[in-house]
């Protein structure tokens, strides 16, 4: 940037030039961390932008929990709208940030609260964030709903995605209970090897659960997709998952890079293509 162009935008109202920088960071989240080195005002205007997306692992989030303490919970409810708690993070801070960032609308949970805090924690700590949008250790979604006589999670009305993530792999896994929630339409698994996956288990899901224009199945990068059936429902999409990129995955929204959804659309986009050519040759013929 020259003098002159320097110049001239220092010279635009304070307000103009903060509404620039917070597009600028919208536009491109991983710029942010450069951005707030401008200027003491411009990294006031960013905070916001920076806490949209947290992410808590081993020894990653001492930063964050140091700043629980230095900003009113407000700020958290408002601000945070992604977060991702990786296995390696400690239950008790897991269950700090979660107390605090109430306003959390994408939520990775891959914390063991089970393992520590016991049956009925993990529905103490997520049943009232407004969720959309929600990756978790299959037996931790159980949990939520666990006891009848409980009111449901706010969410079951406004979580759209869901990630089922198995820990254990199982030849009879457990059935999620899809039915509760209303405005479900995508679902993926991940952590079952697919050779231990019941058809009957599948096609269960997809019976019971009309709504769903997904069902998105992880395989392990190592096997062969052509040794993978086809299934005869087209909502069904099998696609590998490097394991080293969990997070870079579930990022991917906040950053506005391609998501896992966005290749299981493409490739029903395909199928329906060459189904549709298929149809055509056949009645050309």
């Amino acid at each position: 940037m020259s003098d002159s162009t320097l110049d001239g935008f220092c010279n635009l109202p304070t307000e103009l030039q903060r509404q620039i920088f917070l597009q600028a960071a919208i536009d491109d989240p991983a710029s942010t961390v450069k951005l707030i080195l401008v200027a003491r005002r411009v990294c006031e205007w960013l905070q916001p932008i920076i806490y949209r997306m947290v992410t808590i692992g081993a020894g990653d989030g001492d930063l964050f929990i140091r700043t629980l303490t230095e900003k009113p919970p407000d700020f958290f409810h408002a601000n945070v709208k992604h977060l991702c708690l990786t296995r390696p993070a400690e239950v008790g801070r897991a269950k700090r940030v979660l107390e605090v960032c109430k306003g959390v609308a994408h939520l990775a949970l891959w914390v063991d609260v089970l393992g520590v805090l016991g049956p009925g924690s993990v529905a103490s700590l997520v049943a009232t964030l407004p969720l959309q949008r929600l990756s978790i250790e299959c037996r931790h979604f159980l949990d939520i709903f666990s006891n009848p006589s409980a009111l449901p999670p706010i969410w079951y009305r406004s979580l759209t995605h869901l990630e089922l993530v198995f820990w254990d792999y199982d030849e009879a896994p457990p059935f999620p209970p899809l039915t509760a929630l209303r405005s479900l339409t995508h679902l993926a698994i991940r952590g079952l090897n697919y050779w231990d996956i019941q058809e009957a288990y599948v096609a269960s899901i997809l019976s019971s659960f009309q709504r769903l224009k997904f069902l998105l199945i992880f395989f392990d990068e190592s096997e062969s997709l052509e040794e993978i059936p086809r299934s005869v429902d087209n909502r069904v999409v099998f696609l590998p998952y490097p394991e080293e990129a969990p997070v870079r995955n579930w990022e991917a929204i906040w950053r506005g890079t391609s998501t896992i959804w966005l290749e299981a659309e493409e490739e029903i986009e395909r199928r329906m293509e060459e189904e549709a050519k298929a149809v055509s040759l056949e009645q050309a013929g």
